[in-house]
Order: C-alpha cells, then structure tokens, then sequence
C-alpha cells in the first residue's frame, strides 16, 4: 500500500514538473521616447512593438487601444516571431540537445577531420565559405519576407481598427 501511493506522488510531482514551464509575462507600459511616449507590450520585460505599433511606428496613447490592439494580434505576431526564430520550443530545442549530446562522440572525429581540411585546402575553404555565405543570404531572405509579411498583417489589423470605429 505504501509503495502504491510513492509511486502516484513520484508520477504527480513528475507530471507537475513536466507541466509547469515558465509562463510567458505580458505587461502594458508606456514605451518612452522611442514610442512617442505611448503604451507597448512587454514580453517578458522586452518590448515587442509589433503587438501595438501603427504604420508610423508610433505606439498608441491610451492603453485601452494598446490592450485591444494586443488581444487581437498576439498570437499571430508570436508565430512571426517564432518563424523567425526568436521564441523557440523549450521542449523541442531540450531533445535536439539531447541527441547531440549523446551523438557527440561518434560525430567529434568527424567534425575534426572536416576542420582539418577547412585549414589546409583553399578549394575546399572557399566551397565551405562560399556554402555559409549562400545560407546566410537565404536565412536574410527568409527573414525579410516574414517581416514583410508581418507589416501587411499590421496594416490589416489597422484597417479592421478604423472599421471598428
């Protein structure tokens, strides 16, 4: 019986540690001189002026605008900023660590012989630079249509605003 009921408390207390990650905190705050002294979102204490900015990039002066603002576009802004790579899955990114740590030693000599040929064979330096530089510019490209795409989500969300009215 004893055994019985340390086990459900082991699997509660695991559940509970599983399930309770840190929650993302949204607080609204006036921006400073950046925002013209309107109402932004902070994320954690970071500022995401997407959540409430205009076309002029001018934060809004009432906070009612700036929370009915964030409600209607927090959770596509935060899969902007997800594709982006800014916020990231924790569980996700913890079994892709994970592996790696486990598959280390069996990629290390590899990885080693690699930086041993980057160093004394110019051919093969400028492939290697001229590959990184190629997924530099795609990962550049990738970003600007996201924010591209974002702005004109702004633009919607603003003109939905003006109908409102």
């Amino acid at each position: 019986m004893k055994n019985r009921f340390m086990r459900y408390v082991l699997y509660a207390m695991c559940y509970t540690l599983f399930l309770s990650g840190c929650a993302a905190l949204y607080t609204v705050e006036r921006g400073g001189k950046t925002y013209n002294n309107g109402y932004v979102v902070k994320r954690n204490n970071v500022i995401i002026p997407e959540f409430t900015i205009d076309t002029k990039n001018a934060a809004p002066d009432d906070p009612e605008i700036a929370r009915q603002r964030f409600k209607r576009r927090r959770h596509k802004i935060l899969k902007f900023y997800e594709q982006m790579g800014y916020f990231r899955i924790t569980a996700v990114e913890d079994g892709k660590f994970f592996v790696s740590a486990i598959a280390a030693p069996f990629r290390a000599p590899v990885e080693g012989l690699k930086i041993n040929k980057y160093e004394h064979d110019p051919e093969y330096r400028a492939k290697v630079d001229a590959q990184d530089e190629e997924e530099e510019n795609k990962e550049q490209e990738k970003l600007k249509a996201i924010e591209a795409k974002m702005k004109d989500f702004i633009v919607q969300d603003l003109k939905v605003e003006q109908k409102d009215k």
